[in-house]
């Protein structure tokens, strides 16, 4: 049943989860506009630059459907906690009787209410700072070169283009009829040009397959496993490898004093000077007492320890640590980051004092002579004063230390806490280049951090011949909610393009991902703008007209194009 201006705002029906009824929908023609001039000196009145939407505004007028005076204030907790709870992000603002219609935005400055028996009423004020409204993103896929798209929505919309790539490639384009964006270089025949692949690949693996690795237990294993033992197995989905923690025997975390958790194995078909690794992490506790750690740890030639890239939450009083390293019988012997742990913090209560003025009456009596009944007589004359001085008053100050002595611990929280991302370790020469990308839920990237070690003495020359992934839990504390592996990529690094041939800018497998709504190209998740054209121009596909969206080079990959209709 429709129920007439009803809506949906962040998931929460405002009829049912709310307990309101909408009386009358406010809404603009269009959202607000300003005009954008300006001044230009011995010129009467003003140069008009633009007309500039700015933002839109709905006003719902709504009785909040208490049945007692004790429902009421519950009920108005209800609305404060879902609709102004401060929040970075925007909400999603569906009405039921135009639900192919989404508002982004919040709701601002929470009104009064007036009563009427039980019930209340009160107008809500939600605030679009996008003022477009958008329709249901449109997911198509490109199977010509050319493609004729009737694009829906009356104002112009950004695309984002995806291609999942089926054989090396040296360039990457798509277009309109006005704009293009085009990633790398062709090859020239004339000039006898051929690809140059960079990197090759050696191992691609979605960590969806137990079968291809080799199961390690404590007595066989040829590494260090840091402060822990070998125990339990893992278990698999169609996306992921992770540990069941709920899970006993040959599968789970096991059991041991300190760390212990299930370790696999998988060598390379050869072993490689020049090399890079990278692999997808998802790494969140439910709890603050929850520890765990990911260890990828990078095997030479004789399967031993020769690097190392490691998550781990070891105690609640400090924060998630992330390390990568090289060399060394554990793959420690030289840090290239390590980060996120810090000292406990504590909270105290200390006792404080601060002067107050205090005022105090203070009555004084002096003697006059007077005529009283025509006689002159001496009387009492009363009149009183203000005095003002000074205490010290007591209070408590809530400060934050280091010292445990008679205080509450804060749990620490890194940018490493409930993580999604990936991991990353790149040798070529003398240089390391370790990262850390975290994604956002689409797999584009939210953030990237780097950092470079030099190896001027030649001390880390070890060649890369396999890897090795241990998760672990912490003797019988309950273990981090999710640990989980997916997409595992290692590749050996190439050099001597002495010809100048075009490089190879993706593999087979790899998925680049053109986004002209945010202006930044994707390759596998993380930022891949370094093949980009300068001369490129983001595609725009105006609504209500057709559009022909042309991609190359088609044969060589999957194309998928996806869009967002807007309205005023």
């Amino acid at each position: 049943m429709i129920i007439p201006n009803n809506f949906t705002f962040a998931g929460l029906d405002a009829y049912s989860d709310l307990h309101l009824v909408v009386n009358e929908v406010k809404m603009y023609v269009a959202p607000t506009s300003e005009q954008v001039t300006q001044e230009i000196p011995a010129m009467v009145g003003r140069y008009k630059l633009q007309n500039k939407m700015t933002y839109r505004q709905i006003d719902l007028d709504v009785t909040l459907m208490s049945t007692t005076d004790a429902e009421r204030y519950d009920f108005r907790s209800i609305v404060a906690d879902a609709l102004f709870t401060p929040s970075d992000g925007d909400g999603e603002l569906v009405f039921d009787d135009d639900p192919e219609v989404t508002y982004y935005g919040q709701f601002t400055t929470p009104p009064q209410w007036a009563r009427i028996d039980a019930r209340a009423t009160f107008t809500l004020t939600f605030i679009a700072n996008d003022p477009y409204a958008y329709l249901p993103q449109v997911d198509m896929p490109l199977t010509a070169t050319s493609t004729n798209i009737d694009v829906q929505g009356t104002q112009p919309t950004e695309p984002v283009i995806s291609a999942v790539v089926n054989q090396d490639i040296t360039f990457l384009g798509v277009s309109t009829a006005d704009r293009y964006v085009y990633l790398g270089q062709n090859i020239d025949l004339d000039a006898a040009q051929t690809p140059f692949a960079a990197e090759t690949v050696l191992i691609n693996d979605a960590m969806n397959n137990l079968a291809l690795w080799d199961v390690i237990t404590e007595n066989d294993k040829t590494f260090v496993t840091i402060n822990g033992t070998i125990d339990g197995g893992f278990s698999q989905t169609t996306d992921v490898i992770y540990v069941d923690k709920n899970a006993t025997g040959s599968v789970g975390y096991g059991s041991g004093s300190r760390w212990h958790g299930p370790c696999i194995r998988r060598m390379l078909s050869q072993s490689v000077d020049d090399w890079s690794i990278e692999a997808r992490i998802n790494f969140v506790p439910s709890a603050a007492t929850e520890q765990g750690k990911m260890s990828l740890i990078l095997l030479g030639e004789n399967a031993q320890a020769i690097g190392l890239l490691e998550i781990k939450d070891a105690d609640m009083r400090e924060d998630v640590n992330l390390a990568i390293s090289i060399g060394g019988s554990n793959g420690q012997g030289q840090i290239i980051y390590s980060g996120g742990s810090s000292d406990a913090q504590y909270t105290h209560q200390v006792l404080k004092y601060r002067k107050v003025a205090k005022t105090e009456k203070v009555k004084h009596t002096t003697y006059v002579k007077k005529k009283v009944r025509g006689k002159w007589e001496t009387v009492p004359d009363v009149y009183y004063t203000t005095d003002t001085y000074y205490v010290n008053d007591p209070y408590y100050e809530i400060v934050t230390d280091n010292n445990p002595q008679g205080g509450n611990l804060i749990p620490a929280v890194s940018s490493y806490a409930n993580v999604y991302g990936v991991m990353k370790l790149q040798k070529v020469g003398t240089k390391f280049t370790a990262g850390f990308v975290w994604l956002n839920q689409d797999l584009t990237e939210q953030k990237s951090y780097r950092w470079v070690f030099n190896d001027t003495n030649n001390q880390y020359t070890s060649k890369l011949a396999g890897v090795a992934i241990w998760t672990a839990a912490n003797a019988t504390i309950p273990p981090t909610n999710w640990m989980k592996w997916t997409d595992l990529k290692v590749y050996r690094e190439n050099s001597g393009n002495t010809n100048n041939n075009p490089p190879v800018i993706a593999h087979a497998g790899d998925e680049i991902q053109i986004d002209c709504e945010s202006g930044v190209v994707f390759k596998n998740g993380a930022r891949f703008m370094t093949p980009l054209s300068l001369n490129s121009q983001w595609l725009k596909l105006q609504g209500g007209d057709t559009s022909t969206v042309s991609v190359t080079p088609f044969d060589s990959a999957s194309w998928n194009l996806s869009y967002r209709p807007k309205m005023l």
